[in-house]
């Protein structure tokens, strides 16, 4: 699941994702993302910080408090470094936009995602 607010990076990422073999879902906000979580659990969680209706960081607080999306990774991603505040525990990866497509692979392979038959 891809939760990010910009089109742009939405797509090129979505691109680099289903090129390299994985299936996208995505959300324009962490509201959205949120309830289509709920509705089938994701495999991996992306998702930037900043976005409206819910922020990323409150999306990974609220997929650590829901004992069925719990154990889902998550990669937190934003333009701006991450707040001194945030909560570490909430995400297991940080990037800091911008994100070309290696890295973006490479962070999804260093939390030993499958890629689906």
């Amino acid at each position: 699941m891809l939760a990010d607010e910009d089109p742009e990076c939405a797509e090129s990422w979505t691109a680099v994702l289903r090129s390299n073999g994985w299936n996208v879902v995505l959300a324009p906000d962490g509201a959205t993302a949120l309830l289509l979580a709920r509705q089938a659990t994701p495999d991996l969680l992306i998702t930037d910080l900043n976005m409206p209706n819910m922020d990323g960081l409150s999306l990974c607080l609220a997929f650590r408090a829901d004992p069925a999306l719990v154990t889902v990774p998550i990669i937190l991603a934003s333009g701006d470094p991450l707040p001194g505040d945030a909560i570490t525990t909430s995400h297991d990866f940080f990037l800091q936009k911008p994100v070309g497509p290696m890295m973006l692979v490479a962070a999804i392979a260093a939390l030993a995602m499958p890629k689906k038959p």
